[in-house]
Order: C-alpha cells, then structure tokens, then sequence
C-alpha cells in the first residue's frame, strides 16, 4: 500500500493543466482584488489615513501578486505570499464570509503546491490538483448534508422556496405551482451534491463528476447571478480536468535515477489529513452541534487552523435558516430640507437587486443580509448599548459607505438615516407584496432599533 501512496504522489500530468489554472486564478484575483479596493469603507470600518493607506496598499499587493501567477513569475513562493496576504485580508474583512470568500482561499492555498518538487521545464505533479478537487468536493458533500437535515429540503419544497426569491423568480417563475416537478428539482439537486465526491474518487466515473460539477457551478451564473463564485468553480473544474488525463494520458513520473525523497510523500499525505479530519470535524459540528467540544467550535484552535488553510467549511446556502430568517436591507436619508433619498440601492422595493449590487466579480454586498438577519432576531427593542462594538461598528460603516454615495453638497444635510428590512421569501403559493419596516435610525450619534420583523 505504502508504494501505492508513493506511485500516487509521485504521478505528474501535462504542465498546461496548471497553467491553465494559475492563469485563470491569477485574472480573477486581479480583478477581484479591484473590485474589493472600491468597497474599502464598507468591507472595514476606517478610522485613521493611516489604515487606509495600509489597506489601498494591501489591495495593491494582492493585484500585483496575481498580475506575477498570470505571467508565471517567481514561481512558488510568489503563490504563497499571494496566499498569506490574501488569508489575512478577507479572514479579517468585516463582512461576513461567504462561499466566493471560502473558494478564493482554497484556490489560493492549493495553488502554490502545483510548483512543488518541480523543476522549470518538468510536468507538474498531480496530488496538488486532486487535493483542491477533493477539498471542494468535500465542502459541497457538507452542503448536501445540510439540506438533508433542513426541514424545508427534506419534505421536497427547499429548491422551490429558493427559486422563489423575487430576483430569480423574474427568470425563472413560480415552480411551486408543479408540486411534482418543485420535489423532482428538490431531491436531484440533493443528490448531486452527494454524488459528486464519490464519483471523483474513482477513476471511471471521473468524466461525470467533472461534467456534473461545471453542471453545478453554471447554475451560479443562472439562474442565480453569482458570478464569482461560477468562475472560481469552473477553475477548479480544470484541476479535475487535469488529475482526470494524468490517467488517460499519462506522462513520465520522473527523470531516470532520481531518487525518491520521503519529503516528496509526507506532504502530500499531511495535507490529506488535514482537508480529510477538518471535513469530518465540521460536519460534525454543523450536525451535532450540542456534543461538538470546545477546540471545535468557532473561537477554537481546529477553526483557527482552518481559517488559516484550507476553508473546509460547512456550506449551507439556501436552507430553511437563510430563506425563511433572512432579511433584505435597504439604506435611506432624510435631509433636513425635507428630502428623502436612497443613494445606494442593494435591494429595490420588490425586493429584486438592485442598481447597486453590481456587476460581474463584485463584492457582493448581499451578504450583509446575514448580519442583520441575526441582529434583528435578538435585539428588537433594546438600547443600542446591547449591541456588541463590532456590531455597532459594522453599522456605522454601512450607514457611513451608503452616505458617501449621496452628493457632498446632501451629505452635510442628513439629519437621519434609517436602515429597512424586509423578510426575503415567502412559501411560494402564498407569496405577497414585500413589506418594508424601519428597523434601525441613526440620529444624533444614536442607534435605536424601531421596529420588529
């Protein structure tokens, strides 16, 4: 068995496979990396020049690395610095993270093992991609075992409901109205997300886990518009493509008498530890989490470590917790001339995206409905002293980013800002007009909670 690990570790595939991948990452995280430097004030809260210098700065290094892994420039050790300043920048955003977040970092770990033990000219070694294959195969199976527990995919109607969101619903319309072919959608989407990581681990099945997969990531750019998330997805589609011909088209492992160093294997198998035990132990956690121990849970050691590597997160989008808790928000001034203006528009008022939420790799500030969503469930009611300072300091940032939007001669005119929610969806036979209620004002340096959901 040992030989069998060590042919494994030691198997190459045709260099383009790598590059292919390292020059599509490389073009997404410089744009990526733009488009987060246009949301600085909303992404941090900015006290001093001095942070926001560090952070333009820290953006421009993240461009500038990705420009050098598009031109195959310095080769492993410009990956890893890509990958360390990168980690550190999105784990210590104030945004919420998000699958495109989760999807970055794991690219952006892997990619600088395909340079492994590898010479300039040589073929590249095929661990490295099986490795990011499986670590995101391994996360959308975590996703698939939380619809299996979410009450709203177990009985057949989660596909619907999340279909039923006003923006998708638009393109697609209402598909509640076939109870059979809402259930059909329902558990076959379920079951692709089980299948895919069993049908990447053998060889003859590889084929149908990559056509399923980029099926899978295509439904990002419709009918749901996560762009970021589908090209990130389609990346890692070609490293599947690549472990997939290293058996088909199978290339010399290494040069005549070059020995094998036990270095060659040991890394490859502490990184399958690690992708394997940190998958096992979020599952569990997102299962069982009354019996999950403390170095488990979010402050813990094994999340640190986590954060810190390889992203193997549970991802849970579009289950009950999300669709039926999840607010939408929108951001309005009062002028103190009687005007009232909304000069940055997430949402409109059906609920549909709105002018703002951007185009193609923005940031996308939907996330913030998470945070709300949580705030509004616990502190209806309560003195803005309940709100933990980064709370609170996540709302000032948002208020402050959605004011700078107004023109500077109305900005020094606000005498009040008031954040509204709105419930995100509804069962779909009984969908009703959206409801908008104040939630939150803003108004002589106090925040006060005004209204239930």
């Amino acid at each position: 068995m040992m030989q069998s690990l060590q042919a494994f570790f030691q198997r190459r595939t045709e260099r383009k496979w790598s590059f292919y991948l390292q020059t599509a990452f490389g073009v997404l995280g410089f744009v990526y990396a733009f488009r987060c430097i246009q949301f600085l004030d909303l992404n941090w809260l900015i006290e001093t020049d001095g942070i926001r210098q560090a952070l333009w700065a820290a953006h421009l290094g993240w461009a500038a690395l990705s420009l050098l892994i598009v031109f195959n420039r310095g080769g492993i050790w410009i990956k890893f610095a890509h990958f360390f300043l990168v980690a550190t920048i999105l784990n210590m955003s104030d945004i919420p993270h998000s699958v495109e977040v989760n999807l970055y970092l794991i690219l952006s770990f892997w990619l600088p093992w395909t340079d492994f033990k590898r010479e300039r000219e040589e073929n590249s070694l095929v661990w490295p991609l099986a490795f990011l294959s499986f670590n995101l195969l391994l996360c959308i199976f975590g996703a698939a075992v939380s619809k299996t527990i979410d009450p709203l995919w177990r009985v057949g109607v989660g596909f619907a409901y999340a279909l039923s969101i006003p923006e998708k619903a638009a393109y697609v319309g209402n598909i509640a109205s076939d109870a059979w072919y809402a259930h059909f959608l329902n558990y076959s989407a379920m079951a692709l997300q089980m299948s895919l990581l069993p049908l990447f681990c053998f060889r003859k099945t590889r084929p149908a886990c990559i056509l399923l997969t980029a099926t899978f990531f295509s439904g990002f750019f419709f009918p749901w518009t996560f762009h970021l998330i589908a090209s990130l997805g389609f990346c890692i589609c070609i490293a599947m493509v690549g472990v997939w011909r290293s058996n088909t088209h199978p290339v010399e492992a290494r040069p005549e008498g070059r020995p094998v160093s036990s270095l060659s294997w040991q890394v490859p198998v502490a990184a399958f530890v690690l992708i394997g035990s940190l998958g096992v132990a979020n599952i569990f956690c997102y299962v069982w989490p009354k019996r999950t121990p403390d170095f488990l849970k979010r402050d813990g050691i094994v999340h640190m470590l986590n954060k810190a590597s390889v992203h193997m997160f549970v991802w849970a989008p579009f289950t009950s917790g999300e669709l039926l808790n999840v607010a939408l928000y929108r951001v309005r001034f009062y002028l103190n001339d009687g005007q009232v203006k909304e000069p940055w528009m997430v949402f409109s008022e059906d609920q549909k995206a709105g002018r703002d939420t951007g185009w193609f790799l923005t940031v996308n500030p939907k996330q913030l409905t998470m945070f709300f969503s949580r705030i509004a469930q616990k502190h209806v009611g309560k003195p803005d002293d309940d709100l933990a300072p980064a709370q609170r300091n996540k709302i000032l940032s948002l208020i402050r980013f959605a004011q700078s939007q107004l023109d500077k001669e109305d900005q020094n005119k606000v005498t009040k800002a008031e954040i509204l929610l709105s419930q995100l969806s509804q069962p779909p036979e009984s969908r009703k007009a959206p409801r908008w209620d104040a939630f939150i004002e803003f108004a002589g340096g106090h925040l006060t909670f005004v209204a239930a959901q």
